[in-house]
C-alpha cells in the first residue's frame, strides 16, 4: 500500500441518465381513459344532458364533420351541455364555423352567445354574422371539441385552454373569411 494513504480509496458507481430516469411514471401518459358506468363503457363525443334547454342545438355524435370542407375530426372524451374548461364550436346554416372557450358550463356560454344574437349586438362578429345574413337564433348548433383537464403539475389551466382555442381555430380554419372568428393571440405561446 502506498504511504499517502492512510485508509484505502473508496471508489463509487452512478448509473448513468437515461430519458427513463428523467421522465416521472406519472408524465408518461396513457390512452384515453373512459370511467365505465353500470351500462358499460362511456362513449366518446358530444352528447345532451336531456336537462337544459340548449340541448336542442347540440351537434350530437362522435366526430365533427367540417361543413365546408367535409373533413372528419374524431372528438376525443365525453362531453355534455354541463362541460367546463372547453373548447366549442358553432356551426351556422352557411357553414362558418365559429371557435370559443369558455370556463363556465358550455350551456351557459351558449346561452350569452343566443342572448348577443337575439339583441343584435354587433361588436361581437357571431352576432353581426347571423344580423346581416339574416340566420335566426334557432339555426344555431355547437359542438364541444374538447375538454382541458386540470394540469398534472399544476399551471395556469386558463392558458393552457386558449391555447387549444387557438389550435382549433387553425385547424378549422375558422379566421375570416373561412370563418367566424376575427383574429387570436400568438403570445400566448410564448
Amino acid at each position: 500500500m502506498v504511504g499517502e494513504f492512510a485508509s484505502p480509496p473508496l471508489i463509487s458507481y452512478k448509473k448513468g441518465t437515461t430519458i427513463g430516469s428523467k421522465v416521472s411514471r406519472s408524465l408518461v401518459q396513457k390512452g384515453d381513459t373512459q370511467s365505465n358506468t353500470f351500462l358499460g363503457a362511456r362513449n366518446t363525443g358530444m352528447y345532451q344532458c336531456l336537462n337544459c334547454i340548449q340541448c336542442k342545438y347540440v351537434i350530437k355524435g362522435k366526430t365533427f364533420v367540417h361543413p365546408s370542407t367535409g373533413e372528419t375530426i374524431q372528438i376525443r372524451g365525453y362531453h355534455i351541455c354541463l362541460s367546463q374548461y372547453v373548447v366549442y364550436a358553432i356551426v351556422c346554416p352557411c357553414g362558418k364555423i365559429y371557435v370559443g372557450e369558455t370556463v363556465q358550463k358550455v350551456k351557459s356560454r351558449i346561452s350569452q352567445h343566443k342572448s348577443s344574437i337575439k339583441s343584435g349586438n354587433l361588436a361581437l362578429p357571431l352576432s353581426r354574422h347571423f344580423k346581416e345574413f339574416g340566420h335566426t337564433v334557432d339555426q344555431l348548433r355547437f359542438m364541444v371539441l374538447e375538454t382541458v383537464p386540470p394540469l398534472k403539475r399544476g399551471g395556469d389551466r386558463e392558458l393552457r385552454l386558449k391555447q387549444r382555442e387557438v389550435w382549433w381555430i387553425n385547424k378549422l380554419n375558422s379566421l375570416h373569411p373561412h370563418g367566424l372568428n376575427r383574429d387570436y393571440d400568438l403570445y400566448l405561446f410564448l
